[in-house]
């Protein structure tokens, strides 16, 4: 859904690969004009099949291009040579937002770092994606998100917890996406300070950063309780059985997010039709169901794999709606 929370705002991109052009992407929803700059002589990567694993058919659609440019109209520069360059800084002139992921390097090569790009553009909103971030020891190098926001941050850790082996980062840009929304949000923020002050600005967000925030939980009790990581659970072992997930006859997954009284449980045992759980010493209450947790989720494993999903879900529809909750 396109909105114009952005109406008139005018921005440059240039980048490759996902995290920037994903937060251009964000900005052009938001209702910006988003040029995005290509190179002239070689294509993008998310211009191929970047995703390992798929068919091998052509599906006539780059999707991963598409995610992330959507909304933008593109310019083919080879900002290099001088006539490039001097193209780039037109449209930069004019702009009020510019959006790169190219190395500190290659920055300084093309003569676009903040300094450069304020000669021509005193107010510009400097949008800088990063694998690391712009301080440090590793602010000269590049990564990607399955490496420094997937693997370096914990989240991957935490994924394989339940599992024999370390588990990949589940989807393709997973980071970068996130990131990539991070950094919009953080440019609307300059813009507003823009539009109040009069100032531009240097917006830095890395995937390293993005991942820390996500797996700022975990961080921060590691060092209150003095553990590796907040532990996690196979299902069979989870401390509340009706905040889980349960496999239907057809493969299908059901999840719970928690009955909260007993009343509640009371519905939802006579709604797929197992009224005599109730009579299960077990069962019977909370603390009996917390007390029987494997019991408890190898008898529902156990009702959930008799029916299909569409059984269940006009079983479940018999559940009645959880009034809202009253802030305190």
């Amino acid at each position: 859904m396109s909105y114009d929370l952005l109406d008139g705002v005018r921005v440059v991109e240039l980048s490759m690969y996902a995290f920037a052009p994903s937060a251009a992407a964000v900005l052009a929803d938001w209702g910006a004009d988003v040029t995005k700059v290509v190179p002239a002589s070689h294509a993008d990567p998310m211009r191929g099949t970047p995703v390992a694993g798929l068919p091998d058919v052509d599906v006539g659609v780059a999707f991963m291009w598409e995610i992330t440019n959507r909304g933008k109209r593109c310019i083919a520069l080879d900002v290099s040579v001088e006539e490039g360059r001097a193209v780039l800084l037109e449209l930069i002139a004019r702009a009020d937002v510019f959006i790169t992921n190219l190395l500190p390097g290659a920055r300084t090569r093309f003569k676009i770092d903040p300094e450069d790009l304020a000669e021509v553009n005193s107010t510009l909103v400097y949008g800088r994606a990063s694998a690391h971030g712009s301080q440090g020891p590793e602010r000269d190098a590049g990564g990607f998100d399955h490496t420094d926001f997937w693997a370096r941050t914990g989240l991957g850790h935490a994924a394989s917890m339940v599992s024999s082996e370390f588990v990949p980062q589940p989807m393709p840009a997973l980071g970068d996406l996130s990131a990539g929304c991070f950094l919009a949000g953080a440019i609307a923020a300059a813009l507003y300070r823009r539009a109040q002050q009069g100032r531009g600005c240097v917006v830095d967000v890395s995937l390293l950063s993005a991942g820390v925030w996500m797996c700022s939980p975990a961080i921060v009790a590691s060092q209150l309780y003095g553990i590796d990581a907040i532990p996690r659970m196979h299902h069979a072992d989870l401390p509340n059985p009706l905040v889980a997930a349960y496999t239907t006859r057809d493969g299908r997954q059901v999840y719970f997010a928690g009955v909260q009284t007993e009343g509640h449980f009371d519905n939802f045992c006579r709604a797929i039709g197992r009224p005599d759980l109730l009579e299960d010493p077990r069962f019977g209450t909370l603390e009996a169901r917390m007390a029987n947790t494997r019991d408890c989720i190898s008898a529902l494993d156990e009702i959930f794999a008799k029916r299909d999903l569409a059984e269940w879900l006009k079983l479940l529809e018999r559940l009645q709606a959880r009034r809202p909750l009253t802030p305190r």
